[in-house]
């Protein structure tokens, strides 16, 4: 079954708050850790927003389960004006095909 929006987004929300709460635990473990540990903690720290926003942003594309095809609207086209200034009018009442004419005023 598809998730709705709502489901959608609170699912990003959740994890990004879970990867901005991880880069919190990356700065606040700057304070104890020393060597090489506190170079990749801070590349975590500095880089991590990018990677969580690109992560939230990051939506599903949504497949619609059928599609429905619109019916062809059936079009009655009247034959162009023969001469410059010639009106058509199409009367629903006539026969098919008898169209008639007059100058235009």
């Amino acid at each position: 079954m598809p998730q709705t929006r709502a489901e959608e987004r609170a699912i990003r929300m959740r994890n990004y708050a879970l990867t901005m709460g991880f880069r919190t635990a990356c700065f606040i473990s700057l304070i104890w850790v020393r060597g090489w540990w506190m170079l990749v903690l801070g590349l975590c720290a500095i880089f991590l927003p990018y990677i969580a926003v690109v992560l939230a942003n990051a939506a599903r594309a949504r497949r619609p389960d059928s599609v429905e095809k619109p019916e062809p609207v059936a079009e009655e086209r009247a034959a162009l004006p023969a001469r410059p200034g010639e009106v058509v009018v199409i009367d629903p009442a006539r026969e098919p095909g008898r169209a008639y004419g007059g100058r235009a005023r």
